[in-house]
């Protein structure tokens, strides 16, 4: 069966205008769960691993696209010339606070973490936060 063009519905024209929408959208709601992602993670960072009071960036490893704890890979070092148990009680006393409030650790996009590492001066610390915030997303 033959179709004439001059009989169709639609157009060249509507069809190429639908397919650019198509597009647009795909690009609009794939902008908006990234954007989520990222927002989920920086939140998640700023809770679980506030910088140690007193404490100074010494070392700074950022593998993300916009914004440090954002999707991808971040590695902060601190240091701070108290003790690694003065430390450790004031972030485990953080953390047992974001527990009472029924805040969890993972909220499925990233994993923060903290650990201490003793300076090569008597009594100092580093600390090291790092985020890994949706590796499937960062590398693809």
């Amino acid at each position: 069966m033959y179709v004439d063009r001059s009989e169709s519905r639609y157009s060249s024209r509507g069809c190429a205008i639908v397919m650019v929408l198509i597009v647009l959208g795909v690009i609009a709601c794939s902008g908006m769960i990234y954007g989520a992602v990222e927002y989920r993670c920086t939140r998640d960072a700023s809770l679980w691993l506030p910088q140690y009071p007193n404490s100074e960036l010494v070392e700074s490893d950022v593998n993300t696209l916009f914004q440090r704890f954002g999707i991808g890979d971040t590695t902060l070092v601190y240091y701070s010339p108290d003790t690694q148990i003065d430390i450790r009680n004031w972030y485990l006393e953080n953390e047992r606070a974001l527990e009472d409030e029924d805040r969890r650790r993972r909220s499925g996009v990233g994993l923060p973490s903290w650990r201490l590492m003793p300076a090569s001066d008597p009594e100092g610390t580093f600390i090291i936060h790092t985020m890994e915030c949706a590796p499937d997303l960062a590398n693809f």
